[in-house]
């Protein structure tokens, strides 16, 4: 071996370290990429999982046949809800993606068609809008045939008894334009598409009984939509929906929300629907009898889509 000075032997042992740990750091950033698509397999995988429990559908085959014609004549006596009071048939979570109830109810989860700011906009509409109370707030869009919101009695033009349809005050308020436009619209063509799909008889149904110029948009069968947060129900039916169609309820909440069930009873059994958000219930509610539950914490924002019975007196179908 010749003799080396020091000089050229700390070049030499530099330019070795160098690569070395050039071979070194090398091998770190392969493992490290080994290690990253791990954990990207790992990730697929779960979501794979998850997804795949996600698709499930269950079917509960519960009996009721809800109210009839005759009954629903008599007047409507609201209970407030007690679960400790009822035989609990079913609970509703969001552990299946799809939940059919017999032929009167579809429950779908995850659907995500609000902005995240949906529940501040809500709170923001003004009280000249909306009507608050001690739990939360309603507000009404769309039409109406009762005077009181928008027209008097005597304005008025009456059919078979019933006003001339005309749109609520709400609808037109500048404070809630952008609200209707930003937030509603977006969320009222995915429910109608998912009442089309799911029950599309009963959307032909709407759209036949609801003449365009009293729908609230014009693509849909809705004439009327009820916003609200943190408003419980007791025991009632809608009798003023129109009859033999569907509504549809899309649920938003917040990160801390508990409470909010949704229950369908009939003869003292009830089926318990969880508030998830982004659940979407089409369902017979002019038939089957339902309350929602107080909120318990944090908050819960529902949008009502349905058809009116009484507008469908000016229907020509």
């Amino acid at each position: 071996m010749p003799f080396l000075f020091d000089d050229e032997i700390e070049i030499l042992v530099r330019d070795k370290t160098r690569k070395y740990m050039d071979e070194i750091n090398s091998l770190k950033s392969d493992l490290s990429r080994r290690e990253e698509k791990i954990c990207e397999l790992q990730i697929v995988i779960l979501e794979q999982k998850k997804n795949q429990k996600k698709a499930q559908s269950r079917i509960v085959n519960w009996t009721a046949t809800g109210a009839n014609d005759e009954m629903l004549k008599r007047k409507n006596v609201k209970e407030e809800a007690d679960l400790t009071k009822l035989e609990i048939f079913a609970t509703i979570d969001d552990e299946f993606q799809t939940t059919i109830i017999g032929n009167s109810f579809h429950i779908s989860q995850n659907h995500s068609i609000h902005k995240e700011d949906f529940l501040n906009d809500l709170k923001s509409l003004p009280k000249s809008v909306a009507k608050y109370n001690s739990r939360g707030l309603g507000v009404e869009f769309g039409f109406s045939t009762l005077p009181g919101r928008g027209r008097s009695k005597t304005d008025c033009e009456y059919r078979n008894g019933i006003c001339e349809p005309f749109l609520r005050t709400s609808t037109t308020h500048k404070s809630t334009q952008d609200f209707q436009a930003n937030q509603l619209d977006r969320i009222l063509k995915h429910m109608w598409e998912k009442l089309v799909e799911t029950y599309p008889e009963k959307a032909q149904l709407a759209l036949d009984k609801t003449p365009e110029k009293y729908r609230y948009t014009k693509n849909t069968g809705f004439s009327k939509i009820t916003v609200a947060l943190n408003n419980p129900t007791p025991f009632h039916y809608d009798k003023n929906n129109l009859k033999k169609s569907m509504t549809a309820i899309y649920i938003i909440t917040d990160g801390e929300c508990e409470g909010g069930e949704q229950v369908l009873e009939e003869s003292g059994e009830a089926v318990v629907i969880k508030s998830h958000n982004g659940c979407l219930i089409i369902g017979d509610y002019t038939y089957f009898r339902h309350a929602v539950l107080p909120v318990l914490k944090g908050n819960r924002g529902v949008v009502i889509a349905y058809s009116m019975e009484s507008i469908s007196q000016y229907s020509s179908k």
